[in-house]
C-alpha cells in the first residue's frame, strides 16, 4: 500500500512538471500512468476488504451469531 501510494506522489509531482510545459503528449502519457496507479490502489484497496471482511467472518462465533438472530433485538423493517 506504501509502494501505491509513493508511486501516486511521484505521478502527481509529475503532473505539476508536464502541465507547466503545456506538451500535450507528455500530459497524455502522465495521466495514462496516474490512471494506472489508481487502478492499482483500487486493486490493492478491494483485496484488502476482502480479506478483513472474511477474517471477522471467520473469527466470530457461529453460535453467538445464531442468538443474536434469535433475540428478541430483532427488527423488522418495512
Amino acid at each position: 500500500m506504501n509502494q501505491v501510494s509513493s508511486a501516486m506522489g511521484s505521478v502527481v509531482k509529475g503532473m505539476d512538471k508536464v502541465l507547466g510545459s503545456m506538451d500535450v503528449d507528455k500530459i497524455a502519457a502522465t495521466m495514462d500512468k496516474f490512471e494506472q496507479q489508481f487502478g492499482n490502489l483500487d486493486v490493492a484497496t478491494e483485496y484488502m476488504e476482502g480479506a478483513m471482511s472474511s477474517s471477522t467472518a471467520m473469527t466470530t462465533p457461529e453460535d453467538q451469531v445464531n442468538q443474536l438472530m434469535a433475540g428478541k433485538h430483532i427488527l423488522v423493517l418495512f
